[in-house]
């Protein structure tokens, strides 16, 4: 599939989810620059429409998904950057390959490996706690730009359901 193909399906995808949320019958129609909240999505809808695109694509949405992406554009844009990385990313998993390879080669004996299986699940702890520190100075930031309706309505996102909701 071309890179142009892929961004019309994953176009598609959000258009087609997002029509199915607020009711709309013919995708098509969404103009892909209008935010979502002009649209008519109120939070409880984006909390759906954040599942359904998290189920969609199987990756794990942030919660602020629809306040940082507003429009179908910037949720297409967003999920082809998770879905399709880079072309200069590419190299890392080949790289990974031949470490794999070069490893597997080097280190036949139990004792070795086992060394190695340490050094490497410590190598693994190091980056993802790296990662997630800088996932949560991610969210410390972008707390600090939200406005007070914003919070407001992750808090109803989060914490109110149907039942909850005052009447």
């Amino acid at each position: 599939m071309s890179p142009g193909d892929r961004e019309r399906a994953l176009l598609d995808l959000v258009r087609s989810e997002i029509a199915t949320v607020l009711g709309i019958r013919s995708p098509s129609t969404l103009d892909i620059n209008r935010p979502l909240r002009e649209l008519g999505l109120d939070s409880l809808m984006a909390v759906e429409l954040r599942s359904r695109l998290g189920a969609a694509t199987g990756l794990r949405l942030q919660t602020t998904l629809l306040f940082d992406h507003p429009t179908p554009s910037a949720l297409a844009n967003l999920l082809g950057d998770k879905l399709l990385p880079k072309e200069e990313s590419a190299p890392a998993p080949a790289e990974l390959d031949k470490l794999d390879r070069v490893l597997s080669e080097l280190y036949e004996n139990e004792a070795t490996r086992e060394d190695l299986i340490v050094r490497m699940q410590a190598m693994l702890s190091k980056w993802t706690r790296l990662r997630d520190e800088s996932a949560d100075a991610g969210l410390v930031n972008k707390l600090r730009s939200v406005t007070d309706e914003e919070l407001l309505g992750l808090f109803d996102e989060e914490f109110m359901s149907d039942k909850d909701s005052p009447a």
